[in-house]
């Protein structure tokens, strides 16, 4: 059976292949300047073969937060196997080991965002289920931008500090993910580079924020908060900046049952695994997933 261990500086050619195994239209850029953002030594778990790293996850540490308190979790991120290596249950004993370090380290459970909605199920063995839900929205851009023309665009600039404005944007969500700086900065960086950036807005009840790219001749809104009735307006804005052909964006979801779901979660001890929207009827959000 391959042994599991924590990753080191010397394994990094063999991830950047499993990286590319699994993730092939990332690219080698992606992926190496995601691995300047963790520590290998505590978030990249690797399964071994003959000494060489033939599966791999990453373990990375974020909070759940309901606005009065934080609860250290751990987000189950780039799990992929080398192609001659799956089908053998080798990740299988290595998201065990992966959970089994969350729950040593007194976090309140593990969050993921299955990378096809088909395995859902497969995380469901492991005592995953759906928990964060996000709305998801598709347009022809030239018919929604005629559609809105009425309405004015909010003024946008570029988010000097991604993390603290996305917090502030947060504050009327009953429960959430908040990211280290590190990663949301990794994801503003990533967005820039895809031909998109963080975008900042001001209203007068609030602040607004944005993460969007491109991929092909789609505008993606990975993720947009401001306050109720600004949406159309933060997006015009982005819109008439990145004019191209189709645009998908998400936003908080406010109904599970219109809503699609995003992430799931597994809590690790009692209590945790009552941590539920209480006396509010708006869904978990997850947010930025890095993808």
């Amino acid at each position: 059976m391959p042994a599991n261990r924590f990753a080191c500086s010397d394994d990094i050619p063999a991830i950047l292949k499993i990286w590319e195994s699994g993730f092939p239209e990332d690219g080698e850029t992606t992926a190496e300047a995601f691995l300047k953002t963790v520590d290998l030594g505590t978030e990249c778990l690797v399964a071994e073969e003959d000494g060489v790293p033939v599966s791999m996850v990453f373990l990375l540490p974020c909070e759940l937060c309901d606005g009065e308190n934080r609860w250290p979790v751990q987000y189950i991120y780039a799990a992929a196997t080398l192609e001659a290596y799956r089908g053998r249950g080798i990740f299988a004993g290595l998201l065990e080991t992966a959970l089994e370090i969350g729950k040593a380290r007194g976090q309140a459970g593990s969050f993921l965002r299955p990378a096809e909605p088909g395995l859902a199920a497969y995380y469901g063995r492991f005592g995953y289920e759906p928990f964060f839900y996000t709305d998801t929205h598709y347009a022809s851009l030239p018919g929604w931008l005629e559609a809105n023309s009425t309405t004015p665009s909010a003024a946008m600039e570029e988010a000097a500090d991604y993390t603290v404005l996305r917090e502030q944007c947060l504050a009327g969500i009953p429960l959430y993910i908040s990211w280290p700086e590190r990663f949301a900065a990794y994801a503003a960086v990533s967005a820039r580079q895809a031909g998109g950036r963080a975008a900042a807005f001001r209203f007068p009840e609030g602040l607004g924020c944005a993460l969007y790219d491109r991929a092909g001749d789609t505008l993606l809104v990975r993720e947009l908060l401001c306050p109720p009735g600004r949406e159309t307006s933060c997006l015009s804005a982005i819109a008439r900046e990145q004019p191209w052909g189709t645009m998908r964006w998400r936003t908080p979801a406010l109904d599970i049952r219109a809503s699609g779901v995003f992430g799931l979660w597994k809590p690790f001890a009692t209590g945790t695994a009552e941590i539920r929207m209480s006396g509010v009827d708006r869904p978990p959000y997850m947010g930025l997933a890095l993808d």
